[in-house]
C-alpha cells in the first residue's frame, strides 16, 4: 500500500515550483489578499488530480492557521475564539 502511495505522488522540478507558488499563495491568503487564492486549486488539480489535491491542501491551510495563530496569538481576542469552540 505504501509503495502504491509514493509512486503515485511522484513529483518532478515543475510539480515542486508550483507547490512552493501554492505555498506562497496560501500565505498571501492569509494576510488578507484573497484573489489569488482562486489559483491554488486548479494548480492543486493539476499537480495530485481533484480528489487527491483536497487532501494535500488541507493539512497546508491547517499548518497556515497553526502558524498564523502562533504569530498573532498576543493580538487576538480569545473570548471570541472560545466562543468559536463552546457552540453557544
Amino acid at each position: 500500500m505504501l509503495g502504491e502511495l509514493s509512486t503515485h505522488f511522484e513529483m518532478d522540478t515543475v510539480d515542486w515550483l508550483l507547490m512552493a507558488l501554492v505555498g506562497m499563495i496560501v500565505g498571501m491568503s492569509k494576510v488578507g489578499i484573497g484573489g489569488f487564492y482562486a489559483a491554488v486549486i486548479p494548480i492543486m488539480a493539476f499537480i495530485f488530480g481533484p480528489k487527491a489535491s483536497t487532501g494535500v491542501l488541507v493539512p497546508i491551510l491547517i499548518f497556515a492557521d497553526i502558524m498564523a495563530v502562533s504569530y498573532y496569538r498576543r493580538a487576538a481576542t480569545w473570548k471570541y475564539i472560545r466562543q468559536l469552540f463552546s457552540y453557544g
